[in-house]
């Protein structure tokens, strides 16, 4: 919490996510599926799969103020 995504992207993935998410801030639309798999760093430095889903949060005059993502392990299974 209150760090900047970028700490579990891959070196290699930063800058195509920035650009993507400087466009996505613009524009509020994602060129990404709802769901998209994508790789990322765990704290101990291991690299492992996981879901996101994002959408755009509005202000005042539709006005894109910040972003909302959800993320899970790659692998688990929502209990039914």
């Amino acid at each position: 919490m209150g760090q900047s995504i970028e700490i579990i992207i891959p070196q290699h993935l930063r800058a195509r996510h920035g650009s993507g998410f400087a466009r996505f801030v613009q524009t509020g639309t994602s060129m990404l599926p709802e769901v998209v798999t994508t790789s990322a760093i765990h704290k101990t430095g291991k690299q492992l799969k996981l879901l996101i889903s994002v959408k755009p949060v509005y202000g005042d005059g539709q006005k894109i103020v910040g972003v909302e993502a959800f993320m899970r392990p790659a692998g688990d299974q929502e209990a039914g």
